[in-house]
């Protein structure tokens, strides 16, 4: 992605992230004009998938800045378990590989899409680019069998924040002998907007992504149909986001089948369907909300940030508990792959896993690490 446009939607994102030291509440789910009412069933607090007394150094973190990526375990963090050059990395559902765009060692070389397995570091190109293009982000299929990534001209529109010449959205699929870039024509922008992907849920036969430009906001909300359709039915829809969202903040559940993005306007987390952006709850927080994220390895969790504090809440239901009490700003940067510890940075801290609620913190870095997701290396 074009330099100007990444530092516009980063600065954007820090700008809703402004803390506010307020309590945390329990959250109150109400249906948006278009949506069934949704159940509120009280249930006990969120507990781990896994006990407090995980191994820790079955985790690891996956870092990525400046054309490097590392993978380092949370129980000797100075040491790279894996260690190579690329970008845009983004680990799979069950940690054991990562996915990200290589650039050879000449600049006119083309940019490979590549996947390593995790620790062992054995690598598998995929696809390559022609020159004049380069790759953006990548998430995974639901299960863990197929990519699914943006592609955009190297060449941008003149002026700040101009956005690149083209941006499209393409898929791998692992299991299929396939000419590599499966995508639909109408998964293609030339107007200076890109496409950020977000989930691609296999059982569904369903992908979705969005469209951002200067700012960093969401513009539209894309599906792209996996089906094998009728003549003359367009496999993609585009609906243009009813709430002000930062394209960074949208994020899907682990098993891909809803979406969620905080609401700047409604200070509130909106949850959807992949299908139907047109169906979100509205799920308010009742103090300043600052960012919200999905848990991994338990797809109705939801975590996210009031004030200070890291609060977990089961979707639809209305009890919160308390993960971690902060003393200044805190930023989610991930969770285990099971769900059994969050990453977290803080101003005061630096980067640290907290492996259950209020459970003593495990500290990684005394600055924000560049992570890029969660891994196993055991």
């Amino acid at each position: 992605m074009p330099r100007p446009l990444v530092s516009l939607i980063a600065l954007a994102l820090l700008m809703s992230c402004a803390p506010v030291a307020t309590p945390s509440h329990s959250p109150s789910v109400a249906p948006t004009s278009a949506a069934p009412t949704a159940s509120l069933t009280p249930v006990a607090s969120p507990s781990p998938t896994a006990t407090a007394t995980a191994d820790a150094a079955r985790y690891g973190v996956l870092l990525g800045s400046g054309g490097r990526i590392s993978v380092r375990s949370e129980t000797t963090f100075a040491t790279s378990v894996y260690a190579a050059g690329g970008e845009h990395a983004v680990a799979s559902h069950d940690g054991r590989r990562i996915a990200f765009w290589r650039t050879g060692p000449q600049g006119n070389n083309p940019q490979e899409l590549r996947i390593a397995d995790i620790p062992s570091g054995n690598e598998r190109m995929l696809t390559s680019l022609p020159a004049g293009f380069a790759g953006g982000a990548i998430v995974w299929s639901s299960a863990d069998d197929g990519l699914f990534y943006e592609v955009h001209s190297t060449a941008s529109f003149p002026g700040a924040g101009g956005g690149p010449r083209s941006s499209r959205l393409e898929s791998y699929d692992l299991l299929a002998t396939q000419a590599p870039g499966a995508t639909d024509g109408s998964l293609m922008l030339t107007d200076g907007r890109v496409f950020i992907p977000l989930a691609w849920d296999r059982s569904g036969a369903l992908s979705s992504a969005l469209t951002t430009g200067e700012g960093g906001y969401a513009i539209d909300y894309v599906t792209w149909d996996r089906r094998v359709l009728p003549a003359g039915q367009n496999a993609t829809k585009l609906t243009r986001f009813p709430w002000p969202v930062i394209a960074g903040q949208v994020n899907a559940s682990h098993d891909a089948k809803r979406l969620l993005a905080v609401d700047l306007a409604a200070n509130a987390v909106r949850v959807w369907p992949l299908a139907d952006i047109g169906s979100a709850d509205i799920v308010r927080a009742g103090a300043k909300l600052l960012s919200a994220q999905w848990r991994k390895g338990v797809a109705s969790d939801i975590s996210w940030v009031v004030g200070s504090n890291v609060d977990v809440f089961t979707y639809q239901t209305s009890t919160v508990a308390t993960w971690y009490e902060g003393q200044a700003p805190v930023t989610i940067l991930a969770w285990r792959v099971d769900g059994s510890g969050i990453v977290l940075f803080e101003s005061a801290r630096g980067t640290f896993v907290v492996p259950g609620p209020r459970q003593s913190p495990l500290q990684l870095f005394d600055q924000d690490a560049g992570v890029a997701g969660t891994v196993l290396v055991r």
